[in-house]
Parts: structure tokens; C-alpha cells; sequence
């Protein structure tokens, strides 16, 4: 079932997507309780900017194809109150204390939903999102979509959702420019235009066997040649002048649930507010 988008622009979900640099190290607690814990602090932080008007939840998560880099995503109601928080001592601790873990400046991108609330509507809840596989799709274009490429792309099959593999419809939207930096760092390369889906899958196996050539949800393409789903995706996006169509995935924690594990982590001495990595499932 293909999504359209019928949503007023000021009521459309606005995702903020920090990216932070850091070892795997950051999430072990010191070994005297008296030594500051700076991973400690930037989870209160963001937390504390959980309570910002607008915001509907903060989740962090490693990118599995590049355990180096930490994902913060936090999501906003709309655009507008995303833009009367940025000044809020809130915020400026949050980016503050992210700094202070991170071994190159922070990044941040917006993505503007089509959908309305896609963390949090009816039937299921944005704190979902931690107890499901979730990729990313990140589609390019050299040049802004006209309205017939934008009508395309936004129309394209999302046969999958029949599977039950995914929890939802995938939360789609145009990345937005943001072009100030946090705190000396530089936004993302801002010549490309930048299409996102956003995708909960209900566990790795079940993407695989969904994006699995000769499975019950694969296509034929124009050349008579079976294809999965994202093979399909992808051929159709070149079609409308796609130049690079990248998928990732991040297991994603919520951070307030973390937080009311803090003080067994410390007693222990141990981490367990990172997860390190799902398994994959052998192709063989």
C-alpha cells in the first residue's frame, strides 16, 4: 500500500538526526563513583530535553555498518517547536554534554515527515521503535524533484508492510536544510537532495527474508528478472535520476528507560546501555 501525503506542512513530524563520533568505551562506567561519567551526563541532559514543549522522545542508537558513529534522534511535533527550543538551556546542555563524548564536532540533519506524529500515532507507540530492527533508506538526488519526481517517489510500493515483517508503514520524508553548526561543528553536505524512509522491522531475519530474491514478496522487473524489494525500490528511484541509494540500520535505545538501569550498571560495574550488535543472518 503505497502512502500519500495529505498533511499540512506545519503538522508534519520533524525528526532532529545528531550524529556524534565515540568508542565503544563511553558506555562503561568509571571506576571510582566520584569521577564524572560524561555518557551518564548526556543521556540526563537529553533526557531533561525530553521535557522541552514539542518534543515527543529521544533514542540513540550505533549504526551497525559503522559502530564508530552514534545516532541521536530526537522527534519533534513540528517544525515550530523544534525551532523555539534551539536557544533553551535544555538544548545547549545537550549539545554540550554530546560534545564532550564525541571525537569529531557534531553533525545534525532534519528530516520533515510526510506523516503527522509517525513516533506516536494511535495504534502504536514511538517508544516502539526500540523493540524493533529499524533501517534507514537514504535516497540521493543531484538536483530538487519536481513535483511529478516527488509525486513518484512518494508513491512508490511499500508492498512489504503486507508481510507483517515491519511494524508500520515506513515514515518517509525530504532531509531539510540545517546549516548552522552545533557547537563549531558543520551540518551534512548539503548539495544533495535527500529523500529518507524509515522502516521497523520486527527483527533482522525478517527483513532478510522479505528483501530474499524468490520470496513470496519479490518483483519482476522490466527485464523479466526476479528482484527483492529493495532492489525494486532502488531501480525505480534511478529511474526519476536517483545517484545513490544507501540502507542502515541502528538498534535503538530510549533513554530514559536506560537511566532507570543506572544504578545496577554502577553497582556492577558494568555496561548495559549499549547493546553491541544483533547477529546477522548468514546468507548460506
Amino acid at each position: 500500500m503505497a502512502q500519500r501525503s495529505n498533511v499540512r506542512e506545519e503538522d508534519k513530524n520533524l525528526c532532529e538526526w545528531i550524529t556524534i563520533v565515540a568508542p565503544q568505551t563511553i558506555h562503561i562506567p568509571p571506576a571510582m563513583r566520584s569521577e564524572t561519567w560524561p555518557w551518564l551526563e548526556a543521556l540526563h541532559a537529553l533526557l531533561a530535553r525530553n521535557a522541552c514543549e514539542g518534543c515527543q522522545g529521544c533514542q540513540w542508537g550505533r549504526v551497525l555498518e559503522d559502530q564508530e558513529k552514534i545516532w541521536v534522534w530526537t522527534s519533534w511535533k513540528n517544525t515550530s517547536y523544534y525551532e523555539e527550543q534551539k536557544q533553551l538551556p535544555e538544548t545547549v546542555n545537550a549539545y554540550a554534554k554530546l560534545a564532550t563524548v564525541s571525537t569529531v564536532p557534531l553533525t545534525t540533519e532534519l528530516v520533515l515527515f510526510d506523516q503527522e506524529r509517525p513516533y506516536a500515532q494511535p495504534t502504536y507507540s514511538w517508544r516502539q521503535l526500540d523493540s524493533a530492527w529499524p533501517s534507514v533508506t537514504m535516497i540521493h538526488f543531484p538536483t530538487p524533484l519536481s513535483p511529478g519526481q516527488t509525486k513518484y517517489l512518494r508513491l512508490l510500493d511499500d508492498s512489504r508492510c503486507i508481510s507483517r515483517a515491519v511494524f508500520h508503514l515506513p515514515s518517509r520524508g525530504f532531509r531539510i536544510s540545517e546549516n548552522k553548526d552545533i557547537l563549531g561543528g558543520t551540518g551534512p553536505d548539503q548539495q544533495h537532495v535527500v529523500y529518507v524512509m524509515r522502516e521497523t522491522w520486527v527483527n533482522p531475519s525478517r527483513e532478510q527474508e522479505v528483501n530474499s530474491p524468490g520470496c513470496g514478496w519479490s518483483f519482476v522487473d522490466e527485464d523479466g528478472a526476479l528482484v527483492c524489494h529493495s532492489e525494486y525500490q532502488e531501480k525505480q528511484a534511478r529511474k526519476i535520476g536517483c545517484i545513490d541509494f544507501v540502507i542502515r540500520h541502528v538498534k535503538l535505545n530510549t533513554v530514559d528507560d536506560l537511566l532507570e538501569q543506572i544504578p545496577e550498571v554502577e553497582a556492577e560495574g558494568q555496561s548495559v546501555l549499549f547493546n553491541p550488535t544483533i547477529t546477522w543472518v548468514d546468507d548460506a
